[in-house]
Formats: C-alpha cells, structure tokens, sequence
C-alpha cells in the first residue's frame, strides 16, 4: 500500500486547475474535454473526448462520457453514470465499458456511498459485475471526529483468486490547528490473528501549510526505524506551495530524487515542472502549463516532455476545456429569491459577520472550502437564523469558499482570508 506520490501531486494539481469558477451570482460547469496527442509532423491529433452530462440542474454531472478516435471515427469506450442524494453528494457511481460485438454498455464495477449526519462519506462500497451477478470487491469505511476530520479508515480489499479478504486499517491524528500530523497504517496478519504495523506518515507544520513529510516504512522490531523510507520538503512563496523535494533512502542516508516546481497566479496553478536529481544535480523531466478563460476556468492545458537531444522541452498532450454557466443554486425564502446576504468585512482577518435579509425558512449547512475543494468547516444552522458570526484567527491567507446548504436551496460565495 505504498502511495504513489507523484501521481497524487498530478491528481492534486488537476483538480485544483479544474475548480469551477464560482460567485454570488455564476457558477459554471465543465460541457466536455477535448485530448490531443503532439505529432511532430502532423502537429496535436484529437484522440479523445469526455462529454459531461448534468441532469440534476446542478454543477455535479451524472455522466461521464468518454469516446476514443480510430480510423477517423468516434466509438464509445466507457462511462460513469452518477447520482447524488439530496445533499448533492454521491450516492452510486457505476462504471460501464461499451461492447462493440453486442453494441451495448457493459456493466464493469460499481460504487455506493453512505454518509453521516453531517454528509461525511463513512462507507465506499465496491462491486464487480460478472455478467449476471454484483460481487463484493472492496469496502472503505470512515469514522470522523466533532470536527469532521477523518480519525479511522478500514479498507478491505477481495482478491480475486482466492476470495480471501485483505486488511488495512489507518489512523489519524491532528493537532490543536486542525492539521493532519501522523498517520498509521497496520495490515492485517490472518495467520496469527493480529494487525501488524505497515507504515506511518508524519507531518510537520508552520501554522497551517505543511512543510516536511515523512514516511516509515516497519521493518520489525521494537521501534520504528530513525530515519524515514522518503522525505517530502515543501517550500512556499507567500501561501502559494512554491516546490516540493522528494527524498529516499539509500540505506546510508536521505538523498534527493526528485523535485516540483509550482507557479501560481491567484490561487491557480499556471505551470508545474518535475524535475530528476541526477549526478548531483537537478535533470529536467516534464511540466505542465496551464491557461484560462475570462472567468477563470481552465481553457488549455499542456503537458510536456524533456528531449535531451534538443535540450528543451517539447509538446507531448493538450486538453481543451469548454464550459458554461451552470443553473444557479439560490437560498432565501423561495427557490426564485436570491440570498441577499451582507458579508463583512470581505475581505476579512479573523471575524466574519453574515447578515440575511430574512429569516432561515429550513435548518441546513454552512461549509467553508479551500481551493483545493477541502473542506474547512461545517457548521449547522438552525431554522429561523438570521445572522452569523465566523470566527477563523488562524486560518491561512487565501481565498475561499462559503457554500449554504439547506432543503430546499444551496448558493455559494466567495470570501477572503487577508
């Protein structure tokens, strides 16, 4: 269960690029995603598409449509359909491939959900369909603290070929900030019966942005080994992430392997570099540009890759992103009625003053986010509120987004932390 560092980082940065822009008033969503593969001769070649169907008059899609290129034509070549609850989150999520013998959607793997009280994810379950039956594949299950930060983790996993079930259980811990500080994996031994240490990652912090990551690999024993299997170093400029240093053990001490250049432009990432520690020193690998629209949505992003031949960079992948604007989510005393609230200061230091202009008609949710899509906080709001007082001394500088969550209406709002 080692994690793949890289490939989370490139996750992370995508979907950080691809937030949607959201005010008080728009909001929009992703239509379809156009994939081109560089030629150096016949230049980008379309080779995919990914086509987002909305049919909960929201921002979240409820199916994923994705059609592969060949010989000139658009086939289909595999889907997710979605659907949410009545808090917008997920409730099933089914993957299908398409058959070109049948011509028809085959069904492959699917996913439901089960939340709390305060629509906190507690259970993933997974199926496998073999043609005529759902099989249990694997099964997440989640128990949070009074804060909604995630403390346990179960993760049990079906193999294949013998049926039997594999074990992981993680715990968290946090400190007084509300930051993830240590995590620790056991898997379990069903020869003897017990949970056996795996591994542990511990963070550091300077107030709320991370700056040291390190992970422990057991190797028996006592104790935890001295020094960690791999270091991340995490640098920044202001409160933008500026470079991440991955470091491993050579069995005589940490030595570099790699590092992640980050530019930023509020908030959103304009390119990403990797780069290789190689003979001492460090070798160009590939990058990432992005670019945006007037509102603030990904229009273009490239990936690159380094030619030592040339000595540069050179084109490799382009994604087109086309959008529009979403049907909005309003809150008040009807569906039709904007919210017409006063937030102040905005921009804030510590205290945030919200004022409707009526009276709550329905008890609901008041989530903070980051723009990395994290969730802040959550705080529940009684049926008849009219004012609210926020208090986040210690939260970072940066944007941020309110979301208010009721039954009958939702509507977002942007903040910011100065």
């Amino acid at each position: 269960m080692k994690k793949n560092t890289k490939i989370f980082i490139i996750e992370l940065i995508l979907y950080l690029a691809l937030l949607p822009t959201i005010s008080a008033q728009i909001e929009y969503k992703l239509d379809s995603i156009q994939e081109f593969q560089y030629d150096a001769i016949l230049d980008f070649q379309l080779i995919q598409r990914t086509h987002y169907t909305y049919d909960n008059d929201g921002t979240k899609p409820t199916e994923y449509l994705y059609l592969k290129k060949e010989l000139g034509s658009w086939l289909n070549d595999h889907r997710y359909n979605v659907t949410y609850n009545s808090d917008n989150n997920f409730l099933t999520e089914n993957y299908q491939e398409w058959d070109e013998t049948s011509m028809l959607w085959l069904d492959i793997t699917r996913g439901d959900y089960e939340y709390d009280e305060f629509q906190n994810n507690t259970v993933l379950t997974y199926y496998s369909y073999d043609g005529t039956n759902w099989n249990f594949a694997n099964r997440i299950t989640k128990e949070f603290n009074a804060n909604n930060q995630i403390t346990y983790l179960l993760w049990e996993i079906v193999y294949p070929e013998t049926t039997e079930i594999f074990q992981v259980q993680e715990f968290y811990t946090y400190d007084e900030n509300g930051n993830n500080t240590l995590m620790e994996q056991q898997n379990w031994n069903s020869t003897s019966g017990e949970w056996e240490n795996s591994q542990k990652f511990v963070m550091t912090y300077n107030g709320n942005l991370i700056i040291q990551q390190d992970s422990f690999i057991w190797t028996g024993g006592p104790n935890w080994p001295a020094t960690p299997q791999s270091r991340q170093i995490y640098s920044y400029t202001n409160s933008d992430i500026y470079n991440v240093v991955q470091q491993f053990d050579s069995g005589s001490g940490l030595i570099n392997s790699s590092i992640i250049y980050y530019t930023f432009n509020s908030g959103r990432p304009l390119e990403v570099e990797f780069k290789s520690w190689v003979n001492g020193a460090w070798k160009e690998n590939s990058k990432f540009t992005f670019n945006y629209d007037g509102n603030g949505n990904t229009h273009e992003f490239y990936r690159y890759n380094w030619d030592d031949g040339l000595s540069t960079y050179i084109f490799n992948l382009k994604s087109l992103y086309f959008w529009s604007e979403a049907q909005p989510f309003v809150l008040g005393t009807s569906s039709h009625e904007s919210l017409l609230a006063k937030m102040y200061p905005n921009p804030f230091k510590g205290e945030l003053n919200i004022s409707l202009k009526s009276a709550l008609e329905s008890e609901g949710l008041l989530q903070m986010f980051d723009l990395q899509g994290k969730e802040i906080s959550k705080i529940e709001i009684r049926q008849g509120v009219k004012s609210i007082k926020l208090n986040y001394p210690h939260l970072s500088k940066g944007v941020y987004f309110l979301h208010f969550n009721t039954a009958k209406t939702k509507q977002t709002f942007k903040i910011i932390k100065q």
